[in-house]
């Protein structure tokens, strides 16, 4: 029995029978096809995520405005005072979540937050003045509001606000046994984060030291002598002419840079052009650290392409989610995602015609919560057997 095709032997072998020149010109293409990719991506990017949006933006907007209508619902309701405090929680991490959604959505500039936020704040204040927050038993927490904070004030700090609130009310309501979260293993908030920061530390640090390993190789090696070699043919003192003095010296600060960022494909592509041979002559016995140099430049190009789209969330979010090569597949993945936001604006729009009372409120609500409780089982259940 064959294991192997004898097809894919002979493709195996020749690979391996690769000259150190050949090697050397494949790792140099695949760095100056990347080169070429990361210079254009973020336009290409930029004329997807239009595109998307443009197909998107309607129906997102649509679906805004139903948040934003489910919020003001969910706010003349707040103040009932027939609703339990569990009840109270739940309608709390409601709204937080449809305001989050808002406030992160680039589909609902048309709409005014701010006065929204404003109705929010004075709904959470006339239910817990001031001066307190009085739970059933009588006991007095701290309110969300302090004496003399302005009603402006108040629109600002409005997240802060629902945070404190939501666990005042959500501590009150359960009694925590505190040696459940003893448990060095279940990370807090602050853990997460420490572990989220060590994590980019130890990336940056490595990068730092790939960096080095990387210069230090550069100047060890014959690629060093070629870039000395280099710089003589573009010094700019040794041109008479102004024109050209400037030339060179653009050239020569190009060069520079390409050494202090040790962007090797860069410092090849100016020999081969100005010095006119191919800097494999010059390269001789440390061509195979050139091509080692060649592909850790390739793998940070690779890296550095998808970081462009890191400082733009809202460009990371449409590429990531609706990008693929082929056009059919992401007007497929568009659709179902139209499909599912269709879905999502039907719900909010019935939730505000059909709960027109605390009544119907609280049934809502009651499902809200068993769904949770079945979604934090789910995630137990997934945490044993991931």
């Amino acid at each position: 029995m064959k294991i192997i095709s004898d097809k894919a032997k002979k493709k195996r072998a020749g690979r391996g029978s690769l000259t150190r020149e050949e090697k050397f010109n494949r790792a140099w293409k695949r760095v100056q096809n990347q080169q070429a990719k990361n210079a254009s991506f973020i336009e290409e990017a930029e004329k997807f995520v239009y595109g998307v949006e443009q197909k998107i933006g309607e129906q997102e907007r649509q679906f805004a405005d139903a948040l934003y209508a489910s919020c003001n619902h969910l706010i003349r309701f707040y103040g009932r005072k027939s609703l339990s405090r569990w009840q109270r929680v739940t309608l709390l991490e409601w709204l937080m979540t449809h305001l989050t959604a808002l406030s992160s959505t680039p589909f609902a500039d048309h709409l005014d937050l701010d006065t929204l936020q404003l109705s929010c704040a004075d709904a959470l204040a006339a239910f817990h003045p001031s001066e307190s927050v009085v739970d059933d038993m009588g006991t007095h927490d701290e309110g969300p509001f302090q004496d003399g904070e302005k009603r402006g004030e108040a629109k600002q700090g409005t997240a802060d606000m629902f945070e404190d609130l939501f666990a005042d009310l959500e501590d009150s309501d359960f009694e925590h046994n505190d040696s459940e979260y003893d448990d060095d293993s279940a990370l807090g908030d602050d853990d997460f984060f420490e572990e989220y920061f060590r994590d980019r530390q130890a990336h940056e640090d490595a990068r730092r030291e790939k960096a080095r390993s990387l210069t230090q190789l550069l100047k060890g090696s014959s690629i060093n002598r070629l870039f000395r070699k280099l710089a003589r043919v573009l010094h700019p003192d040794l041109e008479q002419d102004d024109t050209a003095r400037e030339q060179k010296n653009q050239l020569m600060a190009e060069l520079i840079e390409a050494r202090d960022s040790n962007n090797i494909p860069g410092i090849f592509s100016l020999y081969a052009e100005h010095v006119g041979e191919s800097p494999l002559a010059e390269l001789g016995d440390d061509l195979e650290t050139a091509t080692r140099l060649l592909q850790e430049q390739y793998q940070t190009l690779r890296e550095q392409q998808r970081e462009q789209l890191v400082g733009n969330p809202r460009f990371d979010m449409i590429y990531s989610r609706f990008y693929h090569r082929n056009p059919h597949t992401v007007q497929r993945n568009v659709d179902t995602y139209l499909r599912g936001l269709a879905q999502l604006i039907e719900n909010e729009t019935r939730f505000v015609a059909e709960v027109t009372s605390v009544r119907k409120l609280k049934l809502v609500l009651e499902e809200r919560q068993e769904m949770g409780i079945f979604a934090e089982i789910l995630d137990d259940i997934h945490t044993l057997y991931d």
